[in-house]
């Protein structure tokens, strides 16, 4: 999983979670066909946090805690 902040889009900062399936998953169903922003494998957008009250530090929070090293935070520091 990564946690991706992406350009702005009309004035507001777009972030999103994005599922980057291993090769072989078969989750390839809904990936999107631009690449991740990490390695350029497909992925699919899990959630875009303009649509939930936490914030994207909260999330990043969690994440962290219960994905360890199968999450990643790329939004610029």
């Amino acid at each position: 999983m990564i946690l991706y902040r992406g350009p702005a889009a009309d004035g507001r900062v777009v972030c999103r979670l994005l599922l980057v399936p291993v090769p072989d998953a078969m989750l390839d169903r809904g990936l999107v066909h631009a690449p991740n922003p990490v390695d350029g494998r497909p992925c699919r957008v899990l959630l875009d946090l303009a649509k939930v009250k936490d914030t994207p530090d909260q999330i990043a929070a969690t994440l962290t805690t219960y994905g360890g090293a199968r999450f990643l935070d790329h939004r610029p520091a």
